[in-house]
């Protein structure tokens, strides 16, 4: 389909695409600062929560990663209007799911940080499943390439 000829998106489009990529945007910085942690952070920490990150697995740290950059490609695809959004925000929020089901059934980050550690992963899931619904529905529309 020639540029002449797609639709002309409204504006929530736009906003949609934007928000979606700052908010992978700042998990990438999430990432980045995780990773990056120097020992003098490490140790200021309560030695409990030390112990969570001492002990994340290569596989976990490859599934952030790959959910945030996954993420941010799919952002800037989305306002690209690619059809491969959707292929990138399903590989971002199997990422996420892997990375979670780590965190929080896997580790003792409940009980070391309280109930209220469960709310940034819902929260991050359910940007995940939205961003997903959103760039199909709007493949499905003929907004995005396929």
């Amino acid at each position: 389909m020639s540029d002449q000829t797609r639709p002309v998106l409204p504006r929530s489009f736009y906003v949609v695409g934007v928000v979606a990529l700052v908010w992978n945007l700042i998990g990438m910085a999430t990432y980045v600062n995780q990773v990056t942690m120097n020992a003098a952070t490490l140790a200021a920490m309560p030695v409990e929560q030390q112990g969570l990150y001492d002990n994340i697995p290569v596989w976990v740290t490859s599934a952030y990663a790959i959910a945030v950059t996954a993420g941010v490609l799919s952002s800037a695809l989305l306002l690209m209007r690619s059809g491969w959004a959707v292929v990138g925000f399903t590989i971002s929020l199997l990422g996420a799911c892997l990375q979670m089901l780590h965190s929080l059934l896997m580790t003792d980050a409940i009980a070391i940080l309280g109930p209220s550690v469960v709310i940034g992963p819902i929260l991050i899931i359910a940007a995940g499943v939205a961003l997903l619904y959103y760039s199909r529905k709007v493949r499905q529309r003929g907004w995005l390439s396929r």
